[in-house]
């Protein structure tokens, strides 16, 4: 078994962020606990990979769509900042939750860092959101949920998005 600097099996908060300007942005996760928060900067493409991961396998299982942000409280504090270049994730649909491994690789040596467990809702809403982030005013594709661009609009339809992998027929067009 691989061992962890920190391993957590209940997040409390989780949410992705950003800062500097467009083109030069700088990715993170703020990740908050009732011991301790952490800030995770990370690839923006891992980031948008890993969502896109949770949104493709929780499409076909009924978790409640629900718009409400987690219970926030007073989280605006970080105990410890981390750097991860590699993350992966696991679910176990059995338990109902997805595993996130964070680790950062050198050339010579890979560090775990933080193993995180989240429910299918808190993946849910946090893939959604890192989404929403990454696309910065692209409105998203309604089916596969990636930004769009001005030229990628379906002509058929324009909230979704023309290479879109659920554009197959066999989703239910709502109108």
């Amino acid at each position: 078994m691989v061992n962890f600097d920190n391993e957590l099996n209940k997040v409390e908060y989780i949410k992705p962020m950003t800062s500097g300007e467009p083109g030069n942005r700088v990715f993170s996760i703020e990740l908050y606990t009732s011991q301790k928060s952490y800030k995770i900067f990370v690839e923006k493409e891992q980031l948008i990979s890993i969502s896109e991961y949770i949104i493709r396998n929780l499409y076909s299982i009924n978790v409640s769509d629900s718009n409400e942000e987690e219970n926030k409280h007073d989280f605006n504090y970080i105990d410890e900042e981390i750097k991860s270049n590699n993350i992966q994730i696991e679910i176990q649909n059995n338990n109902k939750i997805f595993i996130l491994y964070f680790r950062e690789e050198t050339e010579t040596e890979i560090f775990n860092k933080l193993k995180i467990n989240l429910n299918f809702n808190q993946a849910l809403l946090f893939a959604k959101s890192t989404l929403k982030l990454a696309s910065q005013g692209r409105p998203l594709c309604k089916l596969c949920y990636r930004p769009m661009n001005k030229n990628d609009k379906s002509d058929s339809d324009s909230n979704i998005c023309i290479n879109c992998p659920r554009k197959n027929g066999h989703y239910k067009q709502k109108n």
